[in-house]
């Protein structure tokens, strides 16, 4: 089993920049003529391989009570690595700059140091502090991360992956599958084009309605 996606998020997937609502729209995709062709561009020297192998993937119900145990976040910093041929996948974490096995992947989604790095990321002035008068420092279920869960950014980016890249990527760490990666001019602007802008320092400095003045500092 591989990630939990919270229900009416979609998927999009990365060669072809094109965002499907369900897993079967997913699969019919990669099935067609329109995304070889793309797979080719995309990887002209790639060792593609036929149709077959998908990972699972597990959905999260967006009515039951959640918790730290069930409940993801950051969805939309997420990808899904996979090879058919090999039928081997796994995740990278672009917020807490990881790469993932299938097995831990619902569990890092859903921990504190996860949360708050994404929180971080996005929206600094989400960030609790334990000095802070009345401060919850829980990520869930304060309200503004359950809305953020629930309506906004739940979309799971999917890239599957030639043969032989696959094989050279698969015991990298994630700076060095990274560092692959961008090798591919196409692939780099694909994966830019589509990831959310970090909220950096020093444009959270020169906020004057910054939430946490001493950030940073």
């Amino acid at each position: 089993m591989n990630v939990g996606c919270v229900h009416g998020g979609s998927f999009l997937h990365l060669v072809c920049l094109r965002k499907h609502p369900k897993v079967s729209a997913f699969k019919k995709h990669v099935q067609s003529i329109e995304h070889r062709k793309q797979m080719e561009e995309l990887f002209p020297n790639g060792q593609l391989s036929g149709h077959g192998f998908f990972p699972n993937i597990v959905f999260i119900n967006p009515n039951s009570k959640y918790d730290n145990k069930t409940q993801s976040i950051g969805l939309c910093l997420l990808n899904l690595v996979y090879c058919p041929a090999t039928r081997t996948y796994f995740y990278l974490c672009h917020v807490c700059e990881e790469k993932r096995p299938s097995e831990n992947i619902l569990h890092h989604l859903s921990s504190r140091d996860h949360c708050n790095n994404y929180i971080s990321y996005m929206d600094p002035n989400l960030l609790s502090f334990s000095w802070m008068p009345s401060s919850d420092t829980r990520v869930f279920p304060r309200p503004e991360i359950t809305k953020e869960v629930k309506e906004t950014r739940n979309t799971l980016q999917i890239l599957d992956m030639p043969a032989n890249l696959m094989n050279k990527i698969n015991k990298g760490t994630y700076s060095e599958v990274m560092h692959t990666l961008i090798e591919n001019e196409k692939l780099l602007k694909r994966l830019e084009a589509i990831k959310p802008m970090r909220t950096m320092i020093q444009e959270y400095q020169r906020d004057s309605n910054r939430k946490h003045p001493l950030l940073g500092q």
